[in-house]
């Protein structure tokens, strides 16, 4: 993991993303707030993105999602 001072490496958000293909990338701010770029998989983003339609999950048949976003951690 690389940890960038923001704003005084001056970088390209193309540049942030080279970086984040070899490794994670944490950006902090002059106050102390941090935020990380790193690669995810086509699946994560999906399950995020269906997790936050409401009702979706309930449907019949997808009690298995919900378990298994439930205990991604351990995963």
């Amino acid at each position: 993991m690389k940890i960038i001072q923001f704003p005084q490496e001056r970088l390209t958000v193309e540049d942030l993303i080279e970086l984040a293909k070899e490794q994670a990338i944490v950006l902090r701010q002059s106050n102390g707030s941090l935020f990380a770029l790193a690669p995810v998989e086509d699946f994560q983003v999906e399950v995020e993105m269906l997790s936050q339609k409401p009702g979706f999950l309930e449907k019949p048949g997808f009690s298995h999602i919900v378990f298994l976003m439930e205990n991604r951690d351990e995963y």
